[in-house]
């Protein structure tokens, strides 16, 4: 399972980097933009001949997290990751400043947006809906300008949130409050996404 924590470290250093050389994102940037998400393809391909992957993590104060990789959850990443490139593609060709922040931006959702496909379990799930939350807020925080980014984060951030809300409730009514509920389906993970 050090496959997909490799993947998503290399989303977050993309990130990282970027945030790091802002002067110097022409240079840097288009390499960073092009580089990562081939890498994390050209990682993620050989997974497919070893599924099922599940790992289970445990926090103090937090239920322990469970994370799977299944027949479902790898073609979800594997779009996700042809999705990215498509978005970077269109993005090569700017010149404009706001191209750092675009590329930033999209670095981070995608890497939080992998923790919502892998999620084994139902508090694994509320985790990363709500690290995705957090990461869009930010991704829409750094990408506008503060008058403007004001009104849209607070609509998106809400939109985001209801559906995070909807999902506790969903949880919540699962038979056992749906907190210890060891191996939750990935059938319920395919009709939580759309929400």
């Amino acid at each position: 399972m050090w496959i997909p924590v490799l993947i998503f470290g290399l989303l977050l250093g993309g990130a990282a980097l970027l945030a790091a050389l802002p002067g110097r994102w022409r240079v840097y940037g288009t390499t960073t933009a092009v580089s990562i998400p081939v890498l994390c393809l050209l990682l993620w391909l050989p997974l497919r001949g070893q599924l099922p992957l599940a790992a289970a993590h445990t926090a103090v104060p937090l239920p322990s997290l469970i994370w799977q990789l299944d027949t479902i959850s790898w073609p979800l990443t594997l779009w996700l990751f042809l999705l990215f490139i498509a978005l970077i593609s269109r993005h090569l060709t700017t010149t404009t400043p706001e191209y750092a922040h675009t590329l930033l931006s999209l670095l981070i959702v995608t890497a939080f947006t992998l923790p919502v496909i892998w999620a084994g379990s139902p508090a694994t799930m509320m985790v990363s809906w709500v690290a995705l939350l957090v990461a869009w807020g930010t991704a829409v925080w750094l990408a506008e300008r503060a008058e403007t980014a004001r009104r849209r984060f607070f609509w998106q951030i809400g939109l985001l949130l209801t559906a995070v809300l909807l999902l506790w409730f969903g949880a919540a009514t699962v038979d056992t409050a749906g907190w210890n509920v060891a191996a939750w389906s990935q059938t319920a993970l395919l009709a939580v996404l759309p929400a």
